[in-house]
């Protein structure tokens, strides 16, 4: 068993607990869509994240770009992929409070971003905001 979960593991789960499929959007990789019976558009983001020991957290990046496909749906589910198959689950509209334009960073790589932490302590912040929110990690099992 590999030390990660995959985005593919992720949309079978979840496809299964909504009864209804996700399907990666054309063009990205961790981003998935879904259109329940009702018209109602559900979005989710997986980003992924190794533990950095000495700071006592992981960390993920958030894109401008991602953001903007978040806010576009009904609804938007985050589920952060974390080493040792673990997981945060949270809705996008919780999470998105902490996100400001003076804590956005940019690299060649990723453009504009957020760099998101998760604590070992049950809390998550973006970049530099002093606020958080709480937040569960919770390890896969493989089992609904």
């Amino acid at each position: 068993m590999q030390n990660e979960l995959s985005v593919n593991e992720i949309l079978v789960v979840a496809s299964e607990a909504a009864g209804n499929e996700y399907k990666l959007i054309k063009g990205k990789t961790i981003m998935a869509q879904s259109v329940l019976d009702t018209d109602e558009t559900i979005a989710l983001c997986t980003p992924y994240s190794k533990y950095h020991a000495p700071q006592g957290m992981y960390w993920a990046d958030i894109t401008s770009v991602q953001y903007d496909i978040l806010n576009s749906y009904d609804t938007a589910i985050v589920i952060f992929r974390l080493q040792g198959r673990k997981m945060v689950i949270l809705h996008w509209n919780d999470l998105k409070e902490l996100f400001r334009t003076d804590n956005m960073r940019y690299s060649e790589r990723a453009g504009n971003h957020w760099k998101v932490h998760i604590h070992d302590d049950g809390r998550i912040r973006v970049g530099k905001n002093s606020n958080s929110i709480p937040c569960k990690i919770v390890q896969y099992t493989g089992k609904q």
